[in-house]
């Protein structure tokens, strides 16, 4: 989505509703914006549920994450760590 913040890459490492709400407004103003989650995924993508009894798709999590890429990384992992090593250094 083009706006001020096109051309701005932002690696987020947060979880549950303040941080990555803050994301989502920096991607609605044109930053790209690449969420990393652990490998059990962020709490948030379990609660409120969009249908009853498939995990994951919490309506929040949607919300709260729109309009941002996603990887999963295990940051104990030393190959994981030299992935968001360079991921930082091609970022803002």
């Amino acid at each position: 989505m083009a706006g001020p913040l096109e051309g701005i890459r932002i690696i987020e490492f947060s979880q549950i509703i303040a941080a990555p709400f803050a994301g989502s407004m920096l991607s609605d103003m044109g930053a790209e914006v690449i969420k990393i989650e652990p490998p059990t995924g962020d709490p948030w993508r379990y609660a409120l549920e969009i249908i009853p009894g498939i995990t994951g798709y919490g309506r929040s999590f949607f919300a709260l994450n729109r309009g941002k890429k996603g990887m999963i990384i295990d940051l104990k992992n030393p190959k994981s760590q030299k992935i968001v090593e360079k991921l930082c250094k091609i970022s803002d």
